[in-house]
């Protein structure tokens, strides 16, 4: 397909980046390689011939195009036993490129069909444990792990526990595999003049931003009541693909609206333009119970009844029993309410036993809209008077008055749905009630009050239950709207002028560090022969033309200047001329 027909033949490397019928690599044994997404070959270093016929250690990067049956030379050097460049980790780079190494045979390719490769050795007794990162769009090597200098011990730390500081120790030879999730792992190999059979596990990271995999991340699984709905959120990547799509208002936002009818898993496939990952959520569709509530609805002074209530899979009687049945003994008739659930939908309704004292009892009950009680010989739901006839066993027949009140539940109000910055807070504002339940309590600085201070970290829908002074209840819910903080670079709050004329003027008479939003780590003016006239780690602290008491002559001074972002941590470093006029 390609090459010589003949040994030890030198390579032709042609352009870099440019594909050639005659490019070839040089002869060479011991090399990492890949295969990409697209099927092409690619392969990188080992030990043999460069462009110029010598050998030795190298540290290019090719590329077979199968169907072209052409090499480009993609990266690195052109010549044996050329140096390393590593950069900073986790910041990848054009200029970036592993060390000359041979026995990499640690070498993966992820789901985005970028490249990895781990530790090789240059010569005997030589060995690196570093993990670099390819990025095939961009032409990026990048450090992620490991150290930059040869012959390292590893860091093991507990074993079955993952730590940032642990580290395989300097090999080559090692064999490796990327398992379903695109986590890397290792085994064995030689680092002169030990062998290893230690197996080792990498999960990339998201914070080193390069070489992080892509990751779904659909909102935590929920669930509604039958007709309701409820947002939907995933976030990672570029498009998205929700499925099914029934019940959504929008397949292919991050955000659609979600009313399913019976419950229901969604899966959001979130992808770029190469990568794709897969999240789900599973939205729970309860409906309203339909409570029944069996028992004896009067009693003999004295006796007990057993109150079952059945319609939904958890209860709350007013007692503050929380099983299906109990048991009651009242002194006095009395209204038994229960509250019935089915997931996170609920209804109430309630049954009155009554204790038969006297031939006759005339009762006042209470109950809301949508409840129901016992009177007159059904289930009542309207205000009226009604009349049972109590046939107890024994000397307890009487006759029972209930004067029945329906009362109107409460006209719940939990405000308008507002938008807020990141890490700010709105107040909450409820309408008027006696007991107050907002839920979820993440982000609320009380959840039983009436005006709650919200401080979501992200979009968040909080819910509103009110219990009146009747007892009854009413639902509202508002949304709270957070949009990402915008975050200004260090460089841009920070202003050193680049002349200053300390004549006591009172105009620009003091040379300081200009701007807000930052602290000074440490701020040093030198002369030209390099001696250091002014030092302070106070950004309120300036020069005013002084050395060890004198004035200073006019002249060209170098500064140097490092400072550290209060809001992001992030340090930063500048240094630039300064002119000293009189």
């Amino acid at each position: 397909m390609s090459g010589y027909s003949i040994v030890d033949q030198p390579g032709v490397y042609g352009i870099q980046g440019v594909p050639s019928p005659a490019n070839k690599p040089g002869a060479r044994m011991v090399f990492a390689h890949w295969k990409d997404l697209s099927g092409n070959f690619w392969l990188f270093g080992g030990g043999g011939y460069d462009e110029f016929g010598a050998i030795g250690g190298l540290n290019d990067l090719w590329k077979y195009d199968l169907t072209s049956n052409v090499w480009t030379w993609i990266n690195g050097n052109n010549f044996v036993s050329g140096s390393g460049i590593y950069g900073a980790k986790c910041v990848a780079s054009v200029s970036n490129i592993p060390r000359v190494r041979n026995e990499t045979r640690a070498c993966w390719t992820d789901a985005c069909g970028n490249f990895w490769l781990f530790g090789g050795f240059r010569f005997v007794g030589i060995n690196y444990n570093d993990l670099w990162h390819y990025n095939h769009l961009t032409n990026e090597w990048l450090w992620v792990s490991g150290d930059s200098i040869y012959n390292q011990p590893g860091v093991y730390g507990t074993q079955g526990a993952s730590s940032p500081s642990n580290k395989p120790g300097a090999r080559s030879g090692t064999v490796s595999w990327m398992d379903n999730s695109g986590n890397l792992w290792l085994f064995g190999g030689y680092g002169s003049p030990n062998f290893y059979n230690d197996l080792w596990k990498y999960v990339p990271d998201p914070n080193c931003a390069g070489a992080s995999p892509l990751v779904a991340a659909a909102s935590p699984d929920t669930s509604i009541c039958l007709g309701d709905s409820v947002q939907l959120n995933a976030s990672g990547g570029i498009n998205y693909n929700w499925n099914p799509s029934t019940g959504l208002s929008d397949s292919t936002v991050s955000n659609p609206l979600a009313s399913p009818d019976t419950t229901t898993t969604y899966f959001v496939t979130v992808s770029t333009d190469i990568c794709s990952a897969m999240d789900s959520i599973t939205i729970n569709v309860y409906s309203d119970p339909i409570i029944s509530i069996s028992g004896d609805t009067g009693i003999c002074e004295g006796d007990n009844t057993t109150l079952t209530a059945s319609g939904g899979t958890a209860y709350l009687w007013n007692t503050g029993d929380t099983t299906a049945s109990i048991t009651v003994n009242p002194t006095d008739t009395t209204n038994y309410k229960v509250t019935v659930f089915n997931g996170s939908c609920f209804a109430t309704d309630s049954i009155m036993v009554a204790v038969q004292t006297s031939s006759l009892n005339i009762v006042n009950i209470e109950i809301c809209t949508g409840d129901s009680t016992f009177a007159g010989g059904s289930y009542q739901t309207t205000s009226g008077t009604y009349f049972d006839t109590l046939n107890v066993s024994g000397e307890c027949d009487s006759v029972l008055i209930t004067q029945l009140n329906v009362n109107s539940l409460p006209q719940v109000d939990a405000g308008t749905n507002i938008t807020i910055n990141a890490d700010s807070c709105v107040a909450l504002s409820a309408s008027a009630g006696v007991i107050y339940i907002w839920t979820p309590p993440i982000g609320l600085s009380c959840t039983d009050c009436q005006n709650p201070l919200g401080c979501p970290g992200q979009t968040t829908t909080y819910y509103l239950t009110i219990i009146d002074a009747n007892g009854c209840i009413g639902n509202d819910d508002v949304t709270i709207t957070v949009t990402p903080k915008q975050v200004i670079p260090c460089s841009e709050k920070i202003f050193v002028p680049d002349i200053f004329s300390p004549n006591h003027d009172g105009q620009n008479d003091v040379l300081q560090v200009i701007g807000k939003g930052f602290n000074v780590v440490i701020f040093m003016i030198y002369n030209r022969w390099g001696e250091r006239v002014f030092i302070t780690e106070n950004k309120s602290y300036g020069w005013d033309g002084t050395y060890k008491g004198e004035m200073m002559s006019p002249a060209v001074f170098v500064y140097y200047l490092e400072v550290t972002c209060t809001d992001t941590g992030e340090k930063f470093t500048t240094k630039g001329d300064i002119t000293l006029v009189r």
